[in-house]
């Protein structure tokens, strides 16, 4: 039910030559002490809680006793800040990650909105930028969502080149919000 990272980190812990890109609605805390040095583009703002516990997860450096172990411990972080829940900016952040050199894209939030389930979330500009990420060989992972409704996120729910995540217990079990 897991990624088996631990597995993973017997072959490599990471490259100092991978950016990931964390897409939030805040920055990552450039000064947190498990991404210290590592937090390479940072938008302004206030609120760094949510960007930054997604960032420690992909990234948090091991070995340390501090926090958690992140998958990759040496990968580079490029934080963009989306505050805006509308088609072209948001298109925009994606575009200037990938342009920046971002090889993986994150993004931790569903433009759905509405319950019960509503197409109104789904953006071609947004669509557009996720193609171009795709064509260029960036992988993005966004999240499902995890309501108990069964309906299509955005981003996740663009498909092709996508990889549509929730969250799960360690027993495999959704977790519904």
């Amino acid at each position: 039910v897991d990624i088996d990272a631990p597995e993973c980190w017997d072959h490599t812990i990471g490259s100092t030559g991978i950016k990931i890109a964390i897409l939030d609605q805040g920055p990552v805390d450039s000064t947190h002490q498990d991404l210290t040095g590592r937090v390479v583009q940072r938008d302004a703002g206030a609120s760094e809680g949510h960007a930054t516990a997604v960032a420690g997860v992909a990234a948090a450096t091991g070995n340390n006793s501090i926090g958690i172990a992140g998958v990759d411990w040496r990968c580079k972080i490029i934080s963009r800040t989306i505050d805006e829940w509308n088609g072209p900016f948001t298109a925009q952040v994606i575009n200037q990650a990938v342009d920046s050199g971002a090889l993986a894209l994150n993004m931790s939030w569903t433009t759905r909105r509405e319950v019960p389930c509503s197409p109104s979330g789904y953006d071609p500009d947004i669509r557009q930028s996720l193609v171009r990420a795709y064509n260029y060989n960036r992988v993005s992972v966004a999240a499902m969502g995890n309501e108990s409704i069964e309906c299509r996120a955005y981003p996740a729910g663009y498909g092709h080149g996508i990889i549509a995540v929730g969250a799960i217990t360690s027993t495999g079990e959704r977790i519904y919000n």
